[in-house]
């Protein structure tokens, strides 16, 4: 059950609020993720998934040099975290890369 934030009533650790934030982006309820991933970067900061998603929604609303440096952000804590490398390779490469983002799942 989500709250009127959009997260679970119970969810309170990070994992929690990354995994509600990626069902709320595919539902196109980007505030409410945006707020879930606020609060996961609250908790564990340095972290990649969160920044990831934030990735994401910078993109999806035509911020795409905010959602490389948020990508880049994630790489910086874990250099190997492929969904943001995904889409910081797709997001550099024009319309060679179609397709969804990568929400890390």
């Amino acid at each position: 059950m989500h709250d009127e934030a959009g997260a679970h009533t119970s969810a309170s650790d990070y994992e929690s609020l990354v995994a509600t934030a990626r069902t709320l982006i595919r539902d196109r309820a980007f505030d409410a993720a945006k707020e879930n991933l606020g609060r996961a970067l609250a908790d564990k900061e340095g972290r990649p998934e969160a920044y990831n998603l934030l990735g994401v929604l910078e993109y999806v609303h035509g911020e795409r040099l905010d959602a490389q440096k948020l990508w880049r952000v994630a790489l910086a804590h874990n250099p190997t975290y492929a969904p943001a490398q995904n889409n910081l390779t797709r997001s550099t490469h024009g319309p060679i890369f179609r397709g969804p983002l990568d929400l890390g799942d």
